[in-house]
């Protein structure tokens, strides 16, 4: 779900409910600096929570055991769940949080659903069908999109591109390509080298241009040497070439409080959380300076 940031949350809620989802312009018309509202707004529409994102709200609760979702977390807390969340989607994003982003340019927030939260419950179809714009809930079946029918499949790499799957559609279909650029994944990568990465990835992700290409998720993480100096660069050079060469990008997360250690300086969410890299001076409004 995408959802224009404005001057306050409640004014981006409002949105939320009076248009779920509106239709895609295509030909490079939608430029977007998005960002991935992780945990907060996902539990409001009724979604899951990952413990990878905030990892010392976990380990408040659940320290020490091998729960990692949302469910199997109310399942050990059992009647405190509801109190315990309550509490803390109430103070981890705020409308401060939402202005915060908007004031550096931020003007959509994406807001991904999980496979883990959609079950089999009464209260997930009341919620959709209490809602003003039901048709905008959609449940399709994308199966296997990696080529691998084993296993987990959304788990699996897919390096296929727009063009290869822009043949399966006619031209006139609402359609958006979203690719999620990684670059801490991404063999030998080094923080101090990643620009021309990015930059010779960006201009060949447009395919063959029948569909727009959207970066559904990026960080600062590279595999090798990050490091606090570099990271200026790297936001600017892939919020530059998000937007230049495609349709734009989501910033993965909003707030990310995760405590993985990194190959060089710091941990995860010296890279990941974008509010606290606006605290870092690492980003700033967005400028008429190129980066490619």
């Amino acid at each position: 779900m995408l959802l224009p940031t404005t001057a306050t949350l409640a004014t981006a809620l409002a949105v939320a409910s009076a248009s779920l989802v509106a239709p895609v312009e295509k030909r490079g018309s939608l430029i977007s600096n998005l960002v991935n509202i992780v945990e907060e707004l996902i539990a409001i529409l009724i979604l899951e929570i990952e413990r990878s994102n905030d990892q010392y709200f976990w380990d408040s609760y659940v320290n020490g055991t091998e729960v990692t979702d949302e469910w199997h977390f109310c399942k050990t807390l059992g009647d405190q769940c509801g109190p315990v969340l309550e509490e803390h989607y109430s103070t981890y994003i705020t409308t401060e949080t939402i202005d915060k982003l908007a004031k550096v340019g931020v003007n959509f927030l994406r807001i991904p659903i999980t496979y883990a939260a959609w079950v089999a419950i009464s209260a997930v179809l009341e919620f959709i069908e209490a809602s003003v714009n039901p048709w905008a809930y959609t449940v399709s079946v994308i199966n296997e999109a990696s080529d691998n029918p084993i296993g987990f499949a959304t788990a699996a790499d897919c390096f296929l591109g727009e063009e290869h799957w822009s043949p399966y559609f006619d031209v006139t279909d609402n359609l958006v390509i979203d690719t999620h650029i990684y670059y801490f994944a991404a063999a030998g990568v080094y923080s101090g080298y990643a620009v021309g990465a990015i930059c010779g990835q960006a201009s060949a992700a447009p395919g063959d241009a029948k569909f727009p290409v959207f970066i559904g998720e990026w960080s600062l993480q590279t595999l090798y040497n990050n490091t606090y100096d570099n990271r200026e660069e790297l936001f600017n050079t892939q919020r530059y070439a998000w937007s230049h060469y495609v349709q734009g990008g989501a910033f993965w997360g909003a707030v990310f409080n995760g405590t993985d250690p990194v190959d060089g300086e710091g941990t995860q969410r010296d890279y990941w959380d974008y509010t606290g890299l606006i605290d870092a001076n690492v980003i700033h409004t967005m400028t008429n300076q190129t980066y490619c």
